[in-house]
């Protein structure tokens, strides 16, 4: 994918983030409530792998000495990253595409 620019990438990523956040949200709330069905909407495995291939097919232009293109999308997207990482904490295949979402924000 050819980077357009930083602001289409951060609405890219948040049409995954938003959900997701939901989803945390609702998971912390009602924690014995909330089931998880894999590969449905109730998944958050389904938004950490679209944040995943979002970064991981990014080519940004970067310019010598300026700030990295994707550095506040990246920073934006931490604490919902985190959140996930700590109310899934137990699951290990969400954890699994946290660390894989984490690894391609951060390349």
């Amino acid at each position: 994918m050819r980077f357009a620019s930083q602001e289409a990438t951060r609405t890219l990523c948040g049409l995954q983030a938003e959900p997701l956040k939901a989803l945390i949200e609702r998971h912390r709330t009602n924690s014995s409530n909330v089931p998880i069905y894999k590969n449905t909407q109730s998944d958050p495995v389904l938004y950490l792998d679209r944040l995943a291939s979002i970064f991981r097919n990014l080519t940004p232009v970067v310019t010598p000495g300026a700030l990295h293109p994707c550095q506040e999308v990246a920073t934006d997207l931490w604490p919902i990253i985190s959140a996930a990482c700590d109310t899934f904490a137990r699951e290990e295949r969400i954890m699994e595409r946290c660390c894989r979402t984490l690894r391609f924000t951060v390349r």
